[in-house]
């Protein structure tokens, strides 16, 4: 059984939509379905690549202009149209799975699924905030984002959703929903924990812009007396100087105060973060429990942090209750603010090492018995076959 997976996403960078389809892709296989992916990777146009043994193309063509990067988006249809008519011409798929595709490759997938009778999934991952972007409402990520969750996305589809927030939208819509997190395969994974250093190593890996607050996360540090301070150590990766800056409105006073706790990386291949990884005693996450970004999406930082056995110091979005305890697996935050961030991180500093370890077991057993994909195996094969 034939199972075709279309995105847009690069496929084999590292980033988290690339890795959640690779993941549910690992699901699929399990349950017999061999698993065709369309991207956009940055490799030669049209050839049959592998990665993870599953076989994958790129309807990418070389240059990074804008007007290029319009022609792959424009052009996704009639390269997927060449595709099936060669490649599943007497073995249709069996399942056609979307993640975020271009608008007329939507309404031809839609009319080819039922021409051939087809099954359709729409892996619904995030809906946006007007105020991630700089023109809100009028930003073009964000108007797309909006049509596609509000419009483009109807039956015949059925949809996986990352949250309960958007499972329950669309099953108020009378769409055939099923959730399922951000989810990893834990036995690819290391979890070899090595937090040699005297200090709390503190630990962030992201996109910070506007979604999640590391101007306050920083500024609670600052908060802390010197004496705090000195046993801390901020490892921040994905984020410069400047966009901390610029990006995050973190004040340059508050910078060269702070400069002796943290070290910033940039960005870096996903597999340094999760060596790093091995070393923090903690992650951290801050973000709005209001906006609807935070309630539609799920952080993979935090599925990521659980299976390296790393706890995490969040606040509680979207389904995060669900994984996260209180000094079990982690440490909530009661609210976003710099202050109560401080408060948080005080508790973390009085933690003794026996239970630091018995926290970063707990996080790993958490990642394997709720959010590694062999879990939603069973659930996964009946949402397809009703």
């Amino acid at each position: 059984m034939n199972v075709l997976f279309l995105t847009i996403n690069r496929f084999s960078d590292g980033s988290a939509g690339s890795e959640r389809e690779i993941v549910l892709g690992k699901l699929l296989r399990s349950l017999g379905y061999n698993v065709f992916f369309c991207t956009l990777d940055e490799v030669s146009f049209g050839e049959v690549h592998v990665l993870e043994d599953f076989e994958y193309v790129s309807f990418r063509k070389s240059g990074k202009s804008s007007f290029q990067r319009a022609l792959n988006y424009f052009y996704y249809k009639k390269n997927l149209e060449k595709l099936l008519n060669i490649k599943f011409a007497t073995d249709k798929p069996k399942q056609i799975f979307v993640t975020d595709i271009p608008f007329n490759t939507l309404e031809f997938v839609i009319k080819y699924a039922k021409k051939n009778n087809i099954g359709l999934v729409h892996n619904s991952v995030e809906w946006y905030s007007p105020d991630e972007f700089k023109y809100g409402r009028f930003s073009a990520n964000y108007i797309l984002n909006y049509l596609l969750n509000t419009t483009f996305i109807h039956k015949p589809f059925k949809v996986i959703g990352i949250s309960n927030y958007l499972t329950d939208y669309f099953k108020d819509r009378g769409i055939q929903s099923l959730r399922i997190p951000y989810i990893v395969d834990t036995e690819s994974i290391k979890c070899d924990k090595k937090c040699l250093t005297e200090k709390l190593v503190l630990l962030y890996a992201g996109n910070a812009g506007r979604k999640d607050y590391l101007k306050e996360m920083i500024e609670g540090l600052s908060m802390l007396s010197r004496s705090e301070l000195d046993r801390i150590e901020f490892r921040i990766f994905g984020v410069s100087y400047d966009s901390l800056i610029n990006d995050c409105n973190v004040a340059k006073s508050i910078l060269e105060k702070s400069k002796f706790f943290i070290n910033l990386y940039g960005r870096v291949p996903r597999q340094e973060i999760l060596a790093h990884l091995q070393e923090a005693h903690f992650t951290l996450l801050l973000r709005s429990d209001k906006l609807r970004y935070a309630k539609a999406g799920f952080p993979t930082k935090v599925t990521e942090s659980l299976s390296t056995g790393t706890p995490v110091i969040s606040n509680l979005t979207s389904d995060l209750e669900l994984y996260l305890q209180d000094g079990i697996n982690g440490l909530i935050v009661p609210s976003y603010t710099a202050e109560a961030f401080a408060q948080t991180i005080r508790r973390a500093l009085l933690l003794k090492p026996n239970r630091l370890s018995s926290m970063q077991v707990a996080a790993r057993r958490c990642a394997e018995n709720q959010l590694d994909y062999r879990i939603f195996s069973k659930k996964m094969e009946a949402f397809l076959l009703t």
